[in-house]
């Protein structure tokens, strides 16, 4: 899933390209205990911390919006499942924030090996949600050990 992820923001490159945006990707950065400053709910407040802790921050609030969807009364029956709160989670916490620091803050430029680790850190629930729906313990740890091997995968270019 992450090569095709990867290979579709590849193909979308030059189009985007085109209109003005900028394609870059930054060296590799694997200093996981280097501090950072991140502002996940505001656009300029926000707190510094190690960068493996906000990975660890982001999929923890995936899994509790999640949770949050699937035992939400105005939920539709879709979102009620572990499949479609995960989905929502990963697009909405993962996705959004780049589409929204492009189209409405105009900050340039595009980094799509950040976002494919943004959509993959936060697709921890989704993936997960797809691994109980097998019911077995081998399905549970195909699920844990894909995720985990995506997430060292993409670990080094995360922006935060």
């Amino acid at each position: 899933m992450t090569r095709a992820l990867v290979l579709g923001l590849w193909v979308l490159a030059a189009p985007l390209a085109a209109q003005g945006l900028k394609i870059t990707q930054p060296a590799p950065d694997c200093a996981l205990a280097r501090k950072t400053f991140d502002n996940p709910f505001s656009d300029s407040k926000g707190w510094v911390m190690r960068r493996y802790e906000w990975h660890t921050f982001y999929v923890s609030l995936s899994g509790v919006t999640a949770l949050a969807l699937r035992h939400a009364p105005f939920a539709p029956s879709w979102l009620r499942g572990r499949i479609g709160s995960g989905a929502v989670t990963a697009v909405g916490l993962g996705i959004v924030p780049h589409v929204r620091s492009v189209l409405i803050q105009r900050r340039y430029p595009i980094d799509p090996l950040d976002l494919a680790f943004d959509l993959w850190d936060k697709s921890g629930t989704l993936v997960g949600g797809l691994g109980a729906s097998g019911a077995t313990w081998q399905s549970r740890t195909l699920a844990a050990t894909t995720w985990a091997g995506g997430y060292l995968a993409l670990m080094c270019y995360a922006s935060p």
